[in-house]
């Protein structure tokens, strides 16, 4: 079907203000009779000359126009105009289920066409046909049954679609990654039932990918996944081939990015043992990014760097402040990470005659998940274990006590914001196990420490986004 596209050019001509005034060339230079009359005699006035007329400037020389390019024409329409399928009313009407072959004879048996349908085609139609044409009629009723149809030399050739295969790169690591995070508590006296918080981030993100598309293939398509090579071939119809790309695509954008999680664990040792921790109130004085919309209640989140370091500031304000560690992690997102700063030693000789190592310090074991719009999610289960070394009275038997204290909870802060983590309260009695001192009271280089008062803990975690990766 040829195209034509014709351009047709207007002028046309405007009166402008002042039209009847003459041209310089056109004034007219003898003057009015009565005027003559009226000027005084004395020297004969001379008749002024005519004015020259306007040269026409040159005409500007602009370079030639490049030729025009032709543009491609988009054909609407595929489909070659046949008068016996287009212009034929059908008044048909079907109730029962009727072979699709049956149909199609049905349908052609008074037009000149001849009917060659593909090997194995065996599905029926169910449903009603009033007043559409032939070429409609094949529309709705071979488009559903993934069925094509052509006119060639006075033949219409039923044939199924054809399938297309395209094969899609995944990258991404074939490890299974399980985490299972505990976050148990007991009962005095065994009077209650214990309660126990289990978190678990189990990912095998080949077979969701693939319990995924499953549904995005049409009957005839299928999928396979070869985890090794990190390829997933697709077979299908192009608009469900096409489907499965535009989900993968955003599959990966969201998998594929990364979180940078820089984690500051700090030591409080409260300068009045009677106190019941730290006071939100003088720190939401000093730093008033801890206040929240009301201006009354605290929220534990800090917006920039300034405010950390203000954060610590008045921290120390209230006792002695211990940076205990400082890690940073880079994961992706939805993925498990695991940061751990403690100290190993090994325990007094049980009755078995077996020694058992006892940790002390502070487990994070965090999972992030960070949306389109910035916002990160952390599920986060702190662990802190302190170790002291009580002296038994009657045998003078150093015997470490280990205190435990844990939680598991999920927050949401914005990208690069702070969130601040706190009140693992703990009032140490007895003798601390400090650098170079062996919970089990052996001599070392450093002496045990007589320890009395309380501590806490304040955990700062800072998710921020990679962008560019």
């Amino acid at each position: 079907m040829a195209t034509c596209v014709c351009l047709v050019g207007l002028s046309g001509c405007a009166i402008l203000p002042g039209a009847g005034m003459p041209f310089p060339d056109e004034v007219q230079n003898q003057p009015v009779a009565d005027e003559t009359a009226a000027e005084p005699r004395g020297e004969p006035i001379l008749p002024l000359p005519r004015a020259q007329s306007l040269v026409a400037p040159e005409p500007i020389q602009l370079p030639a126009l490049p030729p025009l390019v032709p543009l491609v024409a988009t054909q609407l329409d595929e489909t070659t105009p046949v008068p016996v399928l287009d212009e034929q009313i059908l008044p048909l009407l079907l109730a029962e289920p009727l072979s699709v072959l049956d149909l199609l004879s049905l349908l052609l048996r008074e037009t000149d066409l001849s009917l060659v349908p593909d090997p194995g085609i065996d599905e029926t139609f169910t449903g009603e046909l009033k007043n559409v044409t032939i070429r409609q009629a094949l529309d709705l009723v071979l488009r559903p049954l993934d069925l094509d149809h052509r006119v060639e030399d006075g033949v219409l050739r039923v044939t199924r679609r054809p399938l297309q295969t395209r094969v899609f790169e995944v990258n991404f690591v074939t490890t299974r990654r399980v985490a299972t995070r505990r976050v148990s508590g007991g009962s005095a006296g065994g009077g209650a039932t214990p309660t126990e918080h289990v978190s678990i981030d189990d990912l095998d993100f080949f077979a969701e990918l693939e319990q995924a598309v499953g549904p995005l293939l049409s009957a005839g398509g299928r999928a396979h996944m070869d985890r090794g090579a990190g390829l997933l071939q697709v077979t299908d119809l192009p608009e469900q081939v096409d489907a499965v790309g535009r989900y993968l695509d955003r599959v990966f954008r969201r998998v594929r990015r990364q979180i940078r999680i820089e984690a500051r664990i700090v030591e409080v040792v409260l300068g009045d043992i009677a106190a019941g921790g730290l006071d939100w109130q003088a720190l939401s004085r000093v730093v008033p990014a801890l206040l929240g919309g009301d201006r009354i209640s605290i929220r534990p989140v800090l917006p920039t760097s300034a405010d950390v370091d203000q954060c610590l500031e008045a921290l120390e304000q209230q006792g002695l402040l211990t940076m205990l560690a400082r890690p940073t992690v880079v994961t992706m997102n939805n993925q498990p990470v695991v940061i751990r700063v403690d100290t190993r030693s090994p325990s007094s000789q049980a009755p078995t005659g077996t020694r058992r190592p006892v940790s002390a310090g502070v487990l994070l074991s965090m999972t992030p998940q960070v949306g389109l719009d910035g916002l990160v999610t952390l599920s986060v289960t702190p662990s802190v274990t302190t170790a002291t070394v009580s002296i038994a009275p009657l045998r003078g038997d150093a015997v470490p006590i280990v205190t435990v204290r844990e939680s598991d909870t999920i927050l949401r802060v914005r990208d690069g914001e702070t969130a601040v983590l706190t009140g693992w309260l703990y009032r140490e009695e007895g003798v601390r196990a400090v650098s170079g001192t062996a919970l089990d009271g052996t001599d070392t280089d450093t002496a045990p420490v007589q320890a009395a008062g309380l501590t806490d803990l304040v955990i700062l975690l800072t998710p921020t986004v990679i962008d560019g990766v």
